[in-house]
């Protein structure tokens, strides 16, 4: 058992002291100079005409999505799931009131 705690407290310290060789001199590097996250943009339309349902889709930059996008499919059993969901979970200030009892 001594030999467990000695081991244990070894390897503590050689974390503890492994955390210093980032030392006070640490120079934090620049961030890349990026505009995108691919290197050439994106097609506008994607799709597969071969296939059932391969009709292109259609992509467009820079619009925003409303907060209730589920509704854009058109589909009352998600709508439901949604609402369901949104009514019957908690929300912050009951998850942070469940955490102080």
């Amino acid at each position: 058992m001594k030999t467990a705690n000695f081991l244990f407290v070894a390897a503590s310290a050689l974390l503890l002291i492994a955390g210093c060789a980032v030392g006070p001199n640490f120079k934090k590097p620049a961030a890349p100079t990026v505009s995108g996250y691919t290197t050439t943009p994106l097609r506008s339309t994607a799709g597969v005409k071969s296939v059932p349902g391969g009709e292109a889709q259609r992509f467009v930059q820079g619009l925003d999505i409303p907060g209730d996008w589920w509704k854009l499919f058109h589909s009352q059993p998600l709508n439901d799931l949604i609402e369901r969901s949104l009514t019957k979970n908690p929300d912050l200030k009951a998850a942070q009131a469940a955490l102080v009892v």
